[in-house]
Protein backbone atom coordinates (compact mmCIF):
# COMPACT_ATOMS: atom_id res chain seq x y z
CA UNK A 1 0.00 0.00 0.00
CA UNK A 2 1.51 3.22 -0.88
CA UNK A 3 1.55 6.33 1.28
CA UNK A 4 -1.70 7.84 -0.42
CA UNK A 5 -3.62 4.87 -0.30
CA UNK A 6 -2.34 4.50 4.22
CA UNK A 7 -3.68 8.02 4.18
CA UNK A 8 -6.89 7.47 2.91
CA UNK A 9 -7.19 4.39 5.15
CA UNK A 10 -6.21 6.09 7.91
CA UNK A 11 -9.49 8.79 7.16
CA UNK A 12 -11.63 6.48 6.20
CA UNK A 13 -11.37 4.75 9.47
CA UNK A 14 -10.32 7.38 12.12
CA UNK A 15 -13.01 9.76 10.84
CA UNK A 16 -16.58 10.72 9.80
CA UNK A 17 -15.65 11.56 6.40
CA UNK A 18 -16.89 9.19 3.14
CA UNK A 19 -14.81 8.48 0.04
CA UNK A 20 -16.16 10.48 -2.84
CA UNK A 21 -13.97 10.33 -5.47
CA UNK A 22 -16.30 12.51 -7.52
CA UNK A 23 -17.34 15.18 -5.10
CA UNK A 24 -14.59 14.99 -2.13
CA UNK A 25 -14.97 17.54 0.45
CA UNK A 26 -11.21 17.44 1.01
CA UNK A 27 -8.12 16.88 -1.70
CA UNK A 28 -4.48 15.91 -0.33
CA UNK A 29 -1.98 16.63 -2.79
CA UNK A 30 1.75 14.57 -1.25
CA UNK A 31 4.70 14.95 -2.55
CA UNK A 32 7.81 13.38 -1.42
CA UNK A 33 10.66 16.33 -0.67
CA UNK A 34 13.22 14.06 1.44
CA UNK A 35 13.99 10.75 1.84
CA UNK A 36 17.62 10.51 2.81
CA UNK A 37 20.41 8.67 4.80
CA UNK A 38 22.78 10.41 6.45
CA UNK A 39 25.27 9.75 9.12
CA UNK A 40 24.58 10.21 12.69
CA UNK A 41 27.16 9.75 16.25
CA UNK A 42 30.42 9.86 14.51
CA UNK A 43 33.15 8.47 16.59
CA UNK A 44 36.47 9.84 16.56
CA UNK A 45 38.53 9.00 13.60
CA UNK A 46 36.10 6.20 12.72
CA UNK A 47 32.79 5.70 10.84
CA UNK A 48 29.65 6.88 12.13
CA UNK A 49 27.77 4.55 14.69
CA UNK A 50 24.40 5.31 13.37
CA UNK A 51 22.82 5.99 9.80
CA UNK A 52 19.58 8.07 10.24
CA UNK A 53 16.72 7.55 7.27
CA UNK A 54 15.30 10.94 7.28
CA UNK A 55 11.72 11.19 5.40
CA UNK A 56 9.92 14.87 4.08
CA UNK A 57 6.68 15.05 3.02
CA UNK A 58 4.80 17.67 1.77
CA UNK A 59 1.25 18.10 2.27
CA UNK A 60 -1.31 20.80 0.64
CA UNK A 61 -4.83 19.97 2.01
CA UNK A 62 -7.81 22.12 -0.06
CA UNK A 63 -10.95 21.89 1.44
CA UNK A 64 -13.63 22.18 -1.11
CA UNK A 65 -15.78 24.08 0.74
CA UNK A 66 -14.19 26.16 2.46
CA UNK A 67 -11.37 27.93 1.01
CA UNK A 68 -10.32 29.84 3.85
CA UNK A 69 -8.67 25.97 5.35
CA UNK A 70 -7.07 25.38 3.04
CA UNK A 71 -2.98 24.72 4.35
CA UNK A 72 0.19 23.77 2.94
CA UNK A 73 2.72 22.02 5.25
CA UNK A 74 5.66 19.75 4.93
CA UNK A 75 5.91 17.06 7.55
CA UNK A 76 9.19 14.94 8.50
CA UNK A 77 10.45 12.08 10.65
CA UNK A 78 13.28 9.76 11.23
CA UNK A 79 14.49 6.96 12.41
CA UNK A 80 18.08 5.73 13.35
CA UNK A 81 19.73 2.64 12.92
CA UNK A 82 22.89 0.62 13.20
CA UNK A 83 25.66 1.69 10.34
CA UNK A 84 26.83 -2.39 10.61
CA UNK A 85 23.27 -3.30 9.35
CA UNK A 86 22.61 -3.09 5.42
CA UNK A 87 20.19 -0.03 5.02
CA UNK A 88 18.29 -2.23 2.90
CA UNK A 89 17.07 -5.08 5.20
CA UNK A 90 15.84 -2.70 7.67
CA UNK A 91 14.31 -0.41 5.13
CA UNK A 92 10.47 -1.98 5.52
CA UNK A 93 10.85 -1.64 9.19
CA UNK A 94 12.27 1.64 9.39
CA UNK A 95 9.42 3.43 6.82
CA UNK A 96 6.36 1.90 8.75
CA UNK A 97 7.59 3.26 11.84
CA UNK A 98 8.34 7.07 9.58
CA UNK A 99 5.04 6.44 7.92
CA UNK A 100 2.73 5.40 11.10
CA UNK A 101 4.02 8.91 12.81
CA UNK A 102 3.88 11.11 9.56
CA UNK A 103 0.25 10.25 8.90
CA UNK A 104 -0.82 10.65 12.33
CA UNK A 105 0.66 13.90 12.04
CA UNK A 106 -1.00 14.95 8.76
CA UNK A 107 -4.63 13.75 10.32
CA UNK A 108 -3.95 15.16 13.19
CA UNK A 109 -2.85 18.57 11.46
CA UNK A 110 -6.08 18.36 8.96
CA UNK A 111 -8.99 17.36 11.20
CA UNK A 112 -7.85 19.51 14.56
CA UNK A 113 -10.79 21.89 13.82
CA UNK A 114 -13.37 19.44 12.73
Amino acid sequence: MDFADELNSKIRKESRLISDNKNPDLIFKLGIREFAVSPQAPIAGSFAALNRLNVTIEVESVNMKFEKQNWNQRFSYYEDFDAATNFNSVQDELLKKINKKLLDDIFNRAFTNW
